[in-house]
């Protein structure tokens, strides 16, 4: 694992999965270290909404920045979005 990336979880998921998060964390982290002060990745594994929370009380973190698939309206008012369901969370 590099600077400031951590691995949490509970079920282990395939080494294959994990190593591409771990790339594509490690891509991300370079471009944020160029214009972020004080930024840090980490791979979760879990319900996606519920692992985001647990890990922005964890930490006390001020800001949190998600992304979206661009799934269409259709689909996202059926499955909802990981950014949604982290945005209503009380």
């Amino acid at each position: 694992m590099g600077r400031g990336e951590e691995e949490r979880g509970g079920r282990a998921g395939s080494e294959q999965e994990l190593g591409g998060a771990r790339g594509g964390l490690g891509q991300l982290r370079g471009a944020l270290a160029k214009c972020v002060v004080g930024q840090e990745t980490v791979v979760a594994e879990g319900r996606p909404a519920e692992s985001i929370v647990a890990q922005i009380r964890e930490r006390a973190i001020d800001l949190a920045v998600l992304g979206s698939r661009g799934r269409g309206s259709f689909k996202r008012l059926l499955l909802g979005s990981t950014s949604e369901q982290v945005l209503r969370e009380p």
